[in-house]
Order: C-alpha cells, then structure tokens, then sequence
C-alpha cells in the first residue's frame, strides 16, 4: 500500500501531540499577578489607627496616608517575617478627622507586578482616656505560683496584663487578657514562688471617642514554697525496730505524696539512708537488730513529688509548675528513742 504526503502529515501530527513537540525548558512561566486578599481598618480611636493587610504573596509593600486627598505621608512599616502580612499603627492623629491612606504592593521577583488600594476611615470625636480603677490583687489567693487581680475600668473595655520579674516589659511580654466589661478579674499563673511580681494593666477601649491606656507599674510578692508535714510519726521497739509516718499538704487537709528518705544511727551525724520509698503517703520501715536499752537518732527527710500540673480550676490541690524546682519545701522530722523492750 502506498501512503500519500496527506498520510504522512496526518501521523507525524499524531506523534508530535504525543511527545510535544513544542516542548521547552527556556519557556517562560506565567507571573502571578499580586493582589490584595484584605484591608482591615482595626483599633480606630480619636488620635491613633491600625490598618492590617495581607497580600496574595510575597511582595515590597509601602503604606501613606493624608486628612486630604493630595499630599500623602509615607509611614514607616515594621519588618515582618514573611512579606505577605503588614501592619501599620497610625499616632498623633486629630480626633473626629477622615483620613485617606494608600496601601501599595510590588512583586519581590517581579518588578513592575504591583496593584494599590486606597480607603478611609475617621477618628471619633475625644472623650477622654480609659481609667483603670480599684486595682487590687487579693492577699488570700495569692500562692507560690499564682495570683488573682481585680480592677475597675470606666468605660467598656478589654484588658491585657503584661507581667514579669522587672519592669523593662520586653517586645513579646507573658500575658493574660480579660474578657469585655467594666469589672475584670484574671489569674496569673505560673509564677516564680517568693518574688517580686511587676505588672501593668492595658486598658483597650471598645467604646468610641476614648484612648486607649497604659497603667503605671504595680507589683505584688509570691509566697514561699508550700510547707507540707510528717504526722502520725509512730516508733515500735523490739529487736526489730519499726517506724511509720504520713506526709500531708499543708495543714493535713490532703495527701502529700513524697520520696522520703529515713536515716537512723546510734550516733549524730547521720551516715546514709537506710531506706528510700517513692510516690507514697503512708510510710512504715524496719530496722533489723535493734539493741536493746540503745538510744536511737532518726530523721526522716520527705522530698515532695510533684505531679500537680492539673488543671487550676478543677484540681484541689495546688497548682504546680513543672518548669521549676517544685511546689513544696523538703520537710525534715527528727527525734530519737530508747530500745527498751
């Protein structure tokens, strides 16, 4: 059979759709072009504004604004890490003033690839600063590790405590935030037990026409570590000698569970331990060939287990924090017998 030129056309195209014959490493690929995914006009009070935006990827962006619109004012906008997410915080606004501003973006890797959005908001009219008032934190909840502060504000607001061992408040402060209101109440958590606690109160306004605030400094102290105790210490004479003991929290109103260590000699100092138990409450240990009418020195050194990170608003026992030394003090007891039998 013999194929005409139309044939052979018709199976090198069926080839070539095949393999692509078009196929080129060097063909350029298509630019995304930059957009905005959003502009939001946030914290809007009667001399300061936030604007936020978020571009579609990574870009070079610059931000201006004007009470008109001509003459705009570049603002400097802080470095972010991924070039994609802005804010700018406008101060030294005029109250009940409309502000225009720009937002424009350009493509990293490609110059040329920008886009820009303008808008506007206005700042309402000054009625003054929040008050933060009746700032108080409550001796009887106040522990190693936690405390409780109360405080008044004189318009709606949503506060945050920024707190720490000084009072140079760092860029990334610890921080605790109350819900909205006028009466606010929040525990600090995880303290450093018998120190000087310094904080400060944010006060952010949700009413309209006031500012924002700052507190000065407050401090309070932690107390020391929590105290637990050996009761029910109980000695049985004999050839072997037998002594029991119970670790409590506190006063004896819950368990104390400890590692404890027992020492028992016929002479001071101690030598080493004759025993050691782990994680109990109640404690009871023998001491073989006890002589009779001997005068026995004991002491019984507990070392608390901490175990206690529960959660604070459920658990009865005190709240620990595992990231430092414990909640509690080592608790010594020391006394002596005589082996009469």
């Amino acid at each position: 059979m013999r194929l005409n030129i139309y044939t052979y056309t018709l199976i090198a195209l069926i080839l070539c759709f095949g393999i692509n014959c078009n196929n080129n490493d060097d063909d350029p690929i298509p630019v995304v072009e930059v957009s905005f995914e959003n502009v939001t006009i946030n914290d809007v009070e009667p001399y300061s504004a936030k604007i936020s935006w978020k571009a579609n990827k990574e870009v070079n962006s610059s931000f201006s604004y004007s009470p008109t619109t001509t003459g705009y004012q570049l603002s400097e906008i802080p470095a972010t890490s991924d070039s994609i997410n802005f804010s700018v915080t406008l101060s030294g606004l005029s109250d009940n003033t409309k502000y225009y501003f720009k937002v424009e973006i350009e493509d990293k890797s490609n110059a040329g690839n920008n886009a820009s959005e303008t808008d506007d908001f206005t700042t309402p009219e000054y009625k003054g600063d929040v008050e933060v008032i009746n700032i108080f934190v409550d001796p009887a909840k106040i522990t190693p590790y936690n405390a409780t502060i109360t405080f008044d504000t004189s318009v709606d607001s949503t506060c945050t405590i920024e707190y720490g061992l000084d009072t140079s408040y760092s860029e990334t402060p610890v921080v605790a935030t109350t819900s909205d209101g006028l009466s606010h109440e929040v525990e600090l958590y995880k303290l450093l037990h018998d120190s000087e606690i310094n904080f400060r109160i944010y006060a952010n306004a949700n009413a309209s026409g006031y500012n924002s605030v700052y507190t000065g400094n407050n401090f309070f102290e932690t107390i020391d570590k929590y105290v637990g105790s050996i009761i029910n210490v109980d000695v049985v004479t004999g050839e072997t000698c037998w002594i029991s003991w119970t670790t409590m929290n506190l006063d004896g109103s819950a368990d104390l569970y400890t590692q404890t260590n027992l020492y028992i000699s016929t002479s001071l100092p101690y030598g080493d331990p004759l025993s050691s138990s782990f994680s109990e409450i109640n404690h009871e240990f023998g001491k073989d060939y006890c002589e009779q009418g001997v005068t026995y020195y004991f002491k019984i050194e507990a070392i608390p287990y901490d175990f206690y990170d529960l959660d604070p608003e459920t658990s009865e026992l005190p709240y620990c924090n595992k990231n430092v030394e414990g909640c509690y003090k080592n608790i010594t007891y020391q006394d002596s017998f005589i082996n009469n039998y």
